[in-house]
């Protein structure tokens, strides 16, 4: 059985996932602040962000999560 979005309702094949970066301004330019290493991973039907629960119901094991 395909998963299905628990925000859409849509039957999902694919979630993105990419690394959130904060940039803060230090000084005089734009910086990416290093403490930020957080994964942000979304439904590719709505975009809608998957939290731990949301994935948790999908099945997505914990180490393709980061």
């Amino acid at each position: 059985m395909t998963p299905i979005c628990p925000y859409c309702s849509h039957e999902i094949t694919t979630i993105y996932s990419s690394l959130r970066r904060t940039l803060v301004w230090h000084d005089v330019k734009w910086v990416v602040d290093i403490s930020d290493n957080e994964a942000a991973i979304a439904c590719s039907a709505c975009y809608e962000e998957l939290g731990p629960r949301d994935l948790d119901k999908l099945g997505v094991p914990n180490e393709l999560r980061n």
